[in-house]
């Protein structure tokens, strides 16, 4: 096939890249210090369906697959290479068939850089992804201190769930684990050669679903990001990110608003300002000038004095020009010409 490129045609596919994190059971193995098992990795935007119907699913949230891998995506992309922190041995970690993605344990949240390498057929540059492995809620857990919102002894597992109790007789529950942070984006390929529209067209992606197909136990009526909450990309889901996005850039447009409200008020405080100062009567400017030459005439003979340890032979008398202990004053004629 042509590598020729088609010009004006733009043809895109839905992915999310992030992470899934869950707590990990006493008794598991894991290197000294590490809380959690992680996975990250470069998905599909739509998701499988529900365990209900799929036995993909059938693990539960602690498999990691509940958010996107619906989707095979090697027919356009060729390998995806994750980099660790240098902490992990062979931190740069290639994979070279789905699903893309690398599982490992830790304790701490860092930086991965995610590179899409796409078929030959594309003749396009890798793709440089970056997301931050996250194994804590996205918000607060209510009614938790940062000690009770730690994993410790009363962390408790139901249902592939880290469990805490909340403070008080209430009896309530909060979800420390999983924790899913993914993030929608489309990769875009803009006058595609012939030889990958020609692939790009013969697989369509699968549709999102309008809404979610996960039972209301499963998402524990959670905003995503939150313990627990598994969570599925929906069109409602996008149309709410959208409505987020676009309440955000209104309250940005109002804070500037007020703060140009702030400068020009400011801005015409100072110009009423520089009107009084030039306003002010030339006499008393001029006393103004007459004051500061005065205080430096003082200053500069005070430095030129000082240094001398005896008064010279032909200086006048002391009562003429006022010179006490080698410092030499200014006489009453001067100090009276400053003072008119």
């Amino acid at each position: 096939m042509s590598n020729k490129r088609i010009k004006g045609i733009s043809i895109h596919r839905p992915v999310i890249y992030g992470n899934t994190a869950v707590l990990l059971k006493p008794g598991e193995p894991a290197p000294t210090g590490h809380t959690h098992r992680w996975t990250v990795g470069l998905r599909s935007a739509a998701s499988p369906l529900p365990a209900s119907t799929s036995s993909s699913r059938g693990q539960g949230p602690s498999s990691g697959q509940a958010i996107g891998g619906c989707d095979d995506l090697s027919y356009f992309i060729k390998k995806v290479t994750f980099k660790l922190h240098d902490t992990y041995a062979n931190p740069t970690r290639s994979i070279d068939r789905p699903p893309f993605e690398v599982t490992e344990t830790g304790w701490g949240q860092f930086e991965v850089l995610i590179k899409v390498y796409f078929v030959p057929e594309s003749s396009e540059k890798p793709l440089s992804l970056y997301h931050e492995i996250r194994l804590h809620p996205w918000t607060a857990v209510p009614s938790l201190t940062a000690d009770e919102a730690t994993p410790n002894a009363s962390t408790y597992w139901r249902d592939g769930l880290a469990l805490v109790k909340l403070p008080g007789d209430s009896g309530k529950e909060a979800v420390l684990s999983p924790i899913h942070s993914w993030q929608y984006d489309e990769i875009v390929f803009q006058d595609p050669t012939e030889a990958l529209y020609n692939i790009m067209t013969e697989t369509a992606p699968t549709p999102l679903p309008k809404t979610s197909r996960l039972p209301p136990s499963m998402e524990q009526g959670l905003p995503l990001g939150v313990g627990g909450n598994i969570g599925e990309l929906t069109l409602d889901t996008e149309a709410k990110e959208a409505a987020k996005l676009e309440e955000a850039r209104k309250t940005v447009l109002t804070d500037l608003e007020e703060l140009r409200a702030t400068l020009i008020e400011q801005e015409k405080e100072l110009a009423d300002l520089r009107r009084e100062h030039q306003s002010l009567p030339a006499r008393r400017r001029r006393s103004a000038g007459l004051l500061e030459s005065c205080a430096s005439a003082s200053s500069s003979s005070y430095a030129h004095s000082a240094g001398s340890a005896t008064r010279p032979a032909s200086a006048p008398d002391d009562s003429q020009t006022g010179v006490r202990d080698g410092v030499t004053l200014a006489t009453k004629s001067e100090l009276c010409s400053c003072r008119q």
